[in-house]
């Protein structure tokens, strides 16, 4: 077996089915499908092993530990030379893992694949496309970082597939909001970043999603990324931002550098942008 495919769920008794139907229907087949279930109290249990395939490998917490510490468990649990989350409500089409698994084949430099993004809703139905224009093939560290934080956005690119020695060398996901940037910023000091040319992942977008929603509060994510921390989270992208330039410290000091100077210049281009919106009609 060498992929691990990891789902963290919580109740995910409305999607989970489906998204379970869609990884087990993939042209390829080395892999397991390990699904940590965060102590649901819905239906999900017994949706899960109604399926009875001996790729899935289910395991449950015995008590709520959050999302966040969810979506480290499977990492930890994971068996594989290689690794890709899933979320209980994403799809993926039937040759996502294959062209993903060839483009790290083809590339030992890379750490990560990932294809283009389609983003859908509650019932299945595509929204939009989303370009996630993080194909980082340059030599250098510093190079494929200040790209990075140029042009991150939705985090699309973890969903992909990684190489599992890479990935736990990064801090994995931390307990503040949007600590998914501080995590992909790691994999592209360590490596590159290869985008398949298909449009072959569906991030679903709901009332329940965890932070596309465009309902979601603050407080909530705060919850969902440290459910034992404060009930607010003060000045998060603040945080995000220093705490990304320590971890990137600690791999390659310029990277850290290209990581703060570009940072603060898409930050400085995005408020000139809104005041020329506001003010020029």
């Amino acid at each position: 077996m060498r992929l691990t495919v990891g789902m963290p769920v919580y109740n995910g008794e409305k999607y989970v089915a489906e998204t379970i139907a869609a990884l087990l229907a993939q042209d390829y087949d080395d892999f397991e499908l390990l699904i940590s279930d965060n102590c649901s109290t819905d239906s999900t249990p017994e949706i899960v092993r109604s399926f009875g395939d001996p790729r899935i490998r289910y395991t449950r917490t015995d008590r709520n530990i959050g999302g966040v510490h969810n979506f480290n468990r499977v990492v930890a649990l994971a068996e594989g030379e290689l690794f890709k989350w899933t979320g209980y409500d994403d799809m993926c089409a039937p040759t996502m893992l294959s062209r993903c698994v060839e483009a790290l084949d083809a590339a030992p430099g890379a750490v990560l694949a990932y294809p283009r993004t389609v983003l859908i809703d509650g019932a299945g139905e595509r929204t939009r496309s989303h370009r996630d224009f993080l194909d980082l093939r340059a030599p250098s560290a510093w190079r494929r970082v200040a790209r990075y934080a140029r042009k991150i956005s939705l985090v699309n690119p973890m969903y992909g597939v990684i190489r599992t020695g890479a990935l736990r060398r990064t801090g994995i996901l931390r307990t503040y909001v949007s600590s998914d940037y501080t995590m992909l910023a790691e994999l592209a000091a360590l490596g590159e970043f290869h985008e398949v040319p298909e449009e072959l992942f569906f991030r679903r977008v709901h009332e329940d999603s965890t932070a596309l929603a465009p309902q979601r509060e603050l407080a909530d994510l705060a919850r969902w990324w440290n459910p034992d921390g404060p009930a607010r989270a003060r000045a998060p992208r603040l945080r995000m931002q220093a705490e990304t330039a320590r971890a990137l410290l600690a791999i390659d000091p310029a990277s850290a550098v290209a990581w703060t100077l570009n940072w603060n210049a898409r930050k400085s281009k995005d408020r000139l942008s809104r005041l020329k919106r506001r003010f020029v009609r």
